[in-house]
């Protein structure tokens, strides 16, 4: 069978599971692009031990999964993104609030930039372990120990912050 007869064949259910799944007919044409993309990279690498439709769909699946993961990135670095920003630039009305979010960017700025970048990745941006080691050429046992550093430096600013937040909210 051709790719252009796979396609064809194939792209309604393909393009059905997506839009179940994404409930946005954009996204799951996107998505649907992208798998027949990846047939097309992978066609000399596919098993004949299994049919078209369970090498597209084991494709789809994956291609969804990632999908996720990206928005999920994508929403937390928007959210450190916009943390950041307010730490930066305080503009609430709130001292309390401006003094937390300066006591934590001037903890995270004292922390070494391999440990901040590899905390920052995983606990605000969601990257696994494997991701981090790999973006930051160090093994994933040097990316443990960089987080568990930093997770132990913050700790013992914690009580700190803790207090802040209750003179706030028991005024």
């Amino acid at each position: 069978m051709s790719f252009e007869q796979a396609y064809i064949s194939c792209r309604g259910k393909v393009y059905g599971y997506f839009l179940k799944k994404t409930k946005s007919e954009e996204e799951a044409k996107d998505l649907l692009q992208t798998t027949f993309l990846k047939l097309w990279q992978y066609r000399h690498s596919l098993s004949e031990h299994y049919s078209l439709d369970q090498h597209l769909f084991n494709i789809a699946r994956t291609v969804f999964i990632d999908a996720i993961r990206k928005q999920s990135r994508s929403f937390r670095a928007t959210a450190v993104s916009d943390d950041t920003s307010q730490v930066e630039d305080p503009a609430g009305d709130n001292a309390d609030e401006r003094d937390i979010n300066r006591r934590l960017h001037k903890l995270l700025e004292k922390m070494p930039a391999v440990q901040k970048k590899a905390f920052v990745l995983n606990r605000l941006q969601g990257y696994s372990y494997k991701e981090i080691a790999t973006h930051l050429s160090i093994s994933v046992k040097a990316v443990d120990n960089h987080i568990a550093k930093a997770v132990r430096q913050l700790k013992k600013y914690l009580h700190l912050i803790i207090l802040l937040l209750c003179s706030h909210f028991f005024k």
